[in-house]
């Protein structure tokens, strides 16, 4: 993974990271589906009885459904990051990127 410029809003890679290997991969599940966001449950009780834990290709992530894997998860920090939660889902652009970097540079006290 590349790194960020240092006027990045938080840590947008340039490249996406490497699938895992060995997990199973789903080449078409994304959120942000108007189908998953009228109703996501049928999606998910199928991903849940068929494939529980699987790469996501268009998110670039691993997606979890069950909440006994869910757990596990939580209970080992030092295993599962969760480095990226502070990131953006889009890339910020435009008016909107610049103001949350003035916003963060003056918090720091850079100016």
């Amino acid at each position: 993974m590349s790194k960020p410029s240092q006027d990045a809003y938080h840590k947008i890679p340039t490249t996406p990271p490497a699938k895992p290997a060995g997990c199973p991969v789903d080449h078409e599940f994304t959120p942000f589906d108007p189908d998953y966001l009228r109703n996501p449950y049928p999606q998910l009780e199928r991903l849940s009885a068929e494939q529980p834990v699987f790469y996501s290709e268009k998110l670039g992530y691993l997606v979890i459904t069950r909440i006994e894997h869910l757990r596990e998860v939580f209970r080992q920090p030092d295993i599962y990051s969760s480095e990226n939660v502070q990131d953006p889902v889009f890339p910020v652009w435009g008016l909107s990127r610049s103001m949350l970097i003035f916003s963060e540079r003056r918090l720091a006290g850079s100016f």
